[in-house]
């Protein structure tokens, strides 16, 4: 089952103090081989599954029907996705290693689409801050070319200010 990042606060908030150690993803095969091989492992559609010192393990994917993040207690089997150990790509690399010291909620309460206003509970993104001044950010897009998809960029830079709101966990 799929939850929202703040339905899972007493989970996410278990990996502040912990030293991430190890992260893969399984990623859609279409959208991975289409990407250049500087991008696929960040921007392909699928999940990202986080591993912290003393086992904690957060597995993340696009939930599509609230536009969000989501939260997976376990992994989802995906049989003939692309299985990847990014751990040590150029990305991931530098913040492998660091311990997470702060994780916040990136929350859109409504969403504007051509005009009409929907309501929307979208916890698009969880950015997490790390020791070493790292960061990165896991967001759920809905713009071409990563329609319904779950990519990972270094931070906020992309997005407008003052159409999100943060929550610290």
């Amino acid at each position: 089952m799929i939850h929202l990042p703040l339905s899972c606060r007493s989970l996410l908030s278990q990996m502040k103090g912990k030293r991430l150690e190890r992260v893969t993803r399984t990623l859609l095969p279409c959208d991975y081989e289409a990407l250049p091989a500087e991008e696929r492992d960040e921007l392909s559609d699928g999940s990202l599954d986080l591993f912290f010192e003393g086992g904690l393990h957060i597995c993340l994917w696009s939930y599509t029907e609230p536009m969000s993040v989501g939260v997976v207690p376990d992994p989802l089997p995906v049989p003939d996705w692309v299985y990847r150990d990014v751990s040590e790509n150029g990305f991931w690399k530098e913040r492998v290693g660091q311990i997470v010291v702060g994780v916040t909620v990136l929350k859109a309460p409504v969403y504007d689409m051509k005009g009409t206003t929907e309501v929307c509970p979208s916890e698009f993104g969880l950015l997490f801050d790390l020791s070493e001044g790292g960061r990165f950010l896991v967001e759920y897009s809905m713009l071409y070319p990563y329609s319904d998809s779950l990519i990972i960029t270094p931070g906020v830079d992309h997005i407008p200010p003052g159409t999100y709101s943060r929550i610290s966990l």
